[in-house]
């Protein structure tokens, strides 16, 4: 975890407490030397450093004092509000406590005292307390936990498993306020499942604050922010100095002439930009490149016109990101103006094709803008999904031969068994929310990572810290999340084989000629078919589909060979003069 923050340059701050240390070192046994014992504040909030990952790595697994883990979280939350306190610029967003014990420790409080602690955690500010080593779901299943041992009387101790899990039932009634967002616990095999990803670096959602202009007149004020975005390198590979990465080198281009065999060096004043015009370079000024810019758009989101959401299908959407559009928060008025118009678009199955432009300098985007109304447990959303389109340049035009030709329109067409056998196998492969398989959440694409960048960024974590040793093997988890679920391969089994056997594949083999197919006596390879030569491919080819390989004028796919099919051979009457 604290690798991850270390290679992401996560600004989170972190603070480590070790409950049953050998020293006894925190602010509050300061004030209570007879409290607190046995544990030890071994790094107050800061960055994470290098220096935190050595004193984890030198830490004693075990000792034989104990501390008290109720006391322990006491000495965590103090840390947080006493450095909030403390400093008159420093506020955080999030308040994190997680607690990693098996609770096998000691645990010396009272009903009423482990009320009033939730009762100050709720007070700190602290967002979310979660505890790893321990799935207290899965110990109240097993009845390591007595629920009504954890009702305790005031002034009687009760297990460290039970007190945990009446703490965190009170801080559950006060989370109504949405200040404690969460309180959870994992079993250890459940957190190190999850702790092998890589998680990517947190980034903070900026606005884009404009107006969505409808004419000269009417003006909507909208936020923007970006919902989805291809997640890339940060940085690029760097150059080191193999053995000794602390020393710094910096590179030198030169750049140079070469005038038969003598090389002229080539100042770096002299040298400009330059664009390839067919086989001439045209160089291009500073100025010059300043002056060609598009800047005729501006920051801008103004309406074209209303499309068919039918007439804008999904395979026109271009770029790397999908961004969502809504009122600002605070503008009552806009957010009714909004409102009112993804519900009038939503019944009409319209959407908005709009003229973006990010800021005054960028080149104008086309963009269309989907209604999106959602139920959620804090509230409707009401506003727009921004999806980018392409312009005539984007676009890549094929034509592809048709499925069905004229005289046969039912070659092609599937019967009703295997219509029937399709049918089965999308039943038995198709997920839902529903099910209680867990298969949807499993595909859910905020579940599954992207392999390569895990696979990337651990090695490279791994590599930080090893720096002598292999790099492990791939974790087969990581892959597993792009795998059809082994139970889902089982229960598509017979779905599958009856597709194999309606859609029977058959092996054609390849058919062999004579020798005497070459039409101008040319003998062909004695190689066997693989060796044969490209003028008997070609005559094979055409003879077998019927087609007449007579050139008759100069095509598009072909247009040398085409010139020299039709002179070679031909006479002066061949073609009409001044034609």
């Amino acid at each position: 975890m604290l690798q991850s923050k270390l290679f992401t340059e996560s600004k989170d701050e972190f603070a480590l407490v070790l409950v049953g240390a050998e020293d006894t070192q925190n602010r509050l046994n300061e004030m209570a030397e007879d409290s607190y014992l046995n544990i030890k504040m071994e790094s107050d909030l800061k960055l994470v450093n290098w220096q935190i990952l050595d004193s984890l790595a030198e830490l004693k697994r075990a000792t034989s004092h104990r501390g008290d883990v109720f006391e322990g979280l006491k000495v965590a939350v103090d840390i947080i509000q006493f450095d909030e306190e403390s400093s008159k610029k420093k506020r955080f967003a999030k308040r994190r406590v997680i607690l990693f014990s098996n609770l096998h420790g000691t645990l010396n409080a009272s009903s009423s005292q482990i009320s009033a602690f939730a009762k100050t955690i709720h007070a700190c500010g602290i967002n979310m307390i979660q505890l790893i080593g321990v799935d207290l779901e899965e110990a109240k299943q097993s009845e390591l936990i007595q629920l009504k041992s954890s009702k305790a009387s005031k002034g009687k101790s009760v297990s460290p498993t039970a007190a945990i899990s009446e703490l965190f039932a009170s801080l559950e009634a006060l989370s109504d306020d949405k200040v404690l967002e969460s309180v959870e616990s994992y079993s250890f095999r459940d957190a190190m499942s999850y702790a092998n990803y890589f998680a990517s670096r947190q980034v903070r959602p900026t606005p884009w604050n404009g107006c969505l202009e409808l004419g000269e007149t009417l003006k909507v004020p909208v936020v923007i922010y970006a919902r989805v975005k291809e997640s890339k390198l940060k940085q690029t590979w760097k150059k080191s100095v193999i053995g000794d990465s602390t020393k710094e080198f910096k590179d030198v281009i030169s750049y140079f002439v070469q005038d038969g065999l003598v090389r002229q060096e080539v100042p770096k004043e002299e040298i400009g930009d330059a664009y390839r015009y067919g086989t001439t370079l045209v160089p291009y000024s500073a100025e010059d490149k300043a002056e060609m810019k598009f800047t005729g758009t501006g920051k801008c989101l103004k309406v074209v016109g209303f499309a068919l959401a039918s007439k804008v299908k999904p395979h026109l959407y271009v770029g790397d990101d999908v961004k969502i559009v809504t009122a600002p928060m605070l503008d009552d008025s806009a957010q009714t103006a909004v409102s009112a118009l993804a519900h009038a678009l939503h019944e009409e199955k319209m959407v908005i094709i709009c003229k973006y432009g990010y800021n005054k300098s960028s080149s104008p985007k086309l963009v269309s803008l989907s209604p999106h109304l959602c139920e959620r447990a804090n509230g409707a959303f009401e506003g727009f999904y921004m999806h980018f389109l392409p312009f005539e340049d984007d676009l890549r035009l094929y034509t592809f031969a048709p499925l069905l030709d004229g005289k046969a329109k039912d070659t092609y067409q599937p019967n009703d068994e295997e219509l029937a056998a399709v049918g089965d196998l999308i039943d038995q492969l198709t997920v839902s929310k529903d099910d209680d398989d867990g298969y949807f959440d499993q595909l859910n694409p905020k579940n599954v990572r992207n392999p390569y960048l895990q696979r990337l960024f651990n090695s490279l974590q791994y590599r930080a810290v090893h720096p002598n040793d292999s790099l492990p093997e791939l974790d087969p988890n990581v892959l597993s999340q792009m795998t059809m679920p082994a139970e889902l391969a089982i229960r598509s089994e017979a779905a599958r084989d009856k597709v194999k056997k309606v859609f029977e594949l058959k092996k054609i083999e390849k058919p062999k000629f004579k020798k005497n197919l070459i039409a101008d006596g040319t003998e062909p390879s004695t190689e066997g078919v693989d060796g044969l030569t490209d003028q008997m491919e070609t005559l094979v080819t055409a003879n077998v589909l019927g087609i007449d390989n007579t050139v008759s004028k100069v095509g598009t796919v072909s247009p040398v060979e085409d010139f020299t099919a039709l002179t070679t051979g031909a006479d002066d009457h061949t073609f009409e003069k001044g034609k």
